[in-house]
């Protein structure tokens, strides 16, 4: 009974930190939405408009006119406003499909977060690489890291 109340408090805490609350995962899911509908013009040398995307600060510097991201205020985001607008001369991404509502919500909600972005990664050249399967997937598979294996056999001496 007792090493399976353990397991329980050990899957408990890793899964817990596998997922962190509901935050959005910037590398599994924001990313990629950056990638596909805004690094084309906004990544690498591209700077088009003067806004670049290749990293958190030179995104959240937005334009020498404003700021395009408003932290915690999606509504008030040129950002979302553009990627949103139904106005053909302004939305945004002006060539290819439109950004699908469900990614828009993902964008949305990441703002929201504080629009979080890991450090050391970066968009355009030499960008990273997200691995294929999601974090949250490695919750379910033994954790072998040699701190885990420490606490695993700690809290098995309780």
């Amino acid at each position: 009974m007792r090493r399976i109340n353990l397991t329980l408090i050990t899957f408990g805490i890793l899964f817990h930190s596998a997922h962190k609350g509901n935050a959005v995962d910037f590398v599994h899911e924001v990313m990629p939405i950056l990638k596909q509908y805004c690094a084309e013009c906004h990544a690498g040398e591209a700077k088009k408009g003067g806004l670049s995307i290749n990293t958190r600060a030179e995104l959240l510097s937005g334009t020498s006119d404003r700021k395009v991201i408003e932290l915690g205020q999606p509504d008030k985001s040129l950002f979302l406003e553009l990627i949103t607008s139904t106005d053909d001369d302004e939305w945004m991404p002006p060539k290819g499909p439109r950004v699908p509502a469900e990614k828009v919500e993902i964008l949305r909600k990441w703002i929201t977060t504080g629009a979080q972005w890991e450090p050391g990664i970066t968009l355009g050249k030499g960008s990273w690489e997200p691995p294929l399967f999601p974090r949250f997937f490695f919750a379910f598979v033994a954790d072998i890291r040699p701190e885990t294996i420490q606490l695993t056999k700690f809290l098995m001496r309780i």
